[in-house]
């Protein structure tokens, strides 16, 4: 994630867009404007805001970046080809991990990124996409760690709020060993500062997290009996409020039509994942 607490500081509520092209456009408003002529691939596609996709962002790197009030990264530039195909503009905002899935929850937005996994529990009280790619856990420290989560006991950890492994983690290490954090940046600095051990974060952001802070090392989660997250690759997956039905249906088989394509493994190669990471962990 690029420096979350930056960009919210940044941003002060406001709303960011993403720059897109064909039928859904940036316009002056940060909300851009569909051409008259655009034709849906779908029918019966609703949002909060017409013809506008309100997208919560979790600014996770690479999943989900933002620079000088725009949003870039993996699951941007999806949601950018998912709005074109339904004649829809964008209007992103940035907001804290633990507020994402409960302001879909109330209605506040239409659509959640930002390395969301597909769990049971997100499943019951919202509706989540055809998976977009594969994710898994890893581990960041100054030290250099083998991946075995047992080893990490006495020691102090920390986890973002929101992520899957949180509960797990808490009985494997025990609750006064593991650290929540609203934002991954409080966590990384923490890290760098010996006030926590080690950070669990998915594999894709703690690639990217390493590249800016040289002295820190990734290590691959290795399976535990103990940590579900841990023994198998995860889905990641668009949050949609659970009243979205029209346009939950209609993404999904937009997904589909990407991932045919190799649009989205194209998307994942350019931000330095495997290709063939793209769809579900089946």
């Amino acid at each position: 994630m690029t420096p979350m607490s930056k960009s919210l500081a940044a941003a002060a509520g406001l709303l960011l867009a993403v720059s897109v092209s064909g039928c859904a456009g940036a316009g002056a408003d940060g909300a851009g404007s569909v051409p008259a002529n655009c034709e849906p691939a779908h029918g019966g596609v609703q949002t909060l805001s017409g013809k506008t996709l309100s997208v919560s962002v979790y600014v996770s790197p690479p999943a989900t970046l933002s620079e000088n009030n725009t949003f870039s990264g993996i699951e941007p530039e999806i949601v950018t080809e998912l709005a074109k195909a339904e004649c829809l503009a964008v209007r992103m905002r940035p907001v804290a991990g633990a507020a994402l899935i409960a302001g879909l929850q109330a209605g506040r937005a239409d659509v959640g990124i930002g390395a969301i996994y597909h769990t049971p529990e997100r499943a019951e009280t919202l509706k989540l996409s055809t998976p977009l790619y594969q994710d898994g856990m890893a581990l960041l420290s100054p030290s250099t760690l083998d991946g075995d989560i047992g080893a990490l006991r006495g020691k102090s950890v920390g986890v973002v709020q929101g992520t899957s492994w949180i509960a797990d983690l808490r009985k494997v290490l025990g609750p006064d060993a593991v650290h929540v954090y609203q934002a991954t940046d409080g966590m990384i600095t923490d890290l760098r500062n010996g006030r926590v051990d080690a950070a669990v974060l998915n594999s894709s952001e703690a690639g990217h997290r390493a590249k800016q802070s040289p002295g820190l090392k990734v290590a691959q989660v290795k399976p535990d009996p103990g940590v579900a997250a841990s023994r198998t690759r995860s889905d990641v997956v668009l949050a949609i409020r659970r009243d979205a039905t029209g346009l939950a249906k209609a993404f999904d088989d937009d997904i589909r039509g990407l991932l045919a394509k190799g649009t989205i493994g194209s998307i994942l190669t350019k931000y330095g994942i495997d290709p063939r990471l793209a769809g579900g962990a089946g």
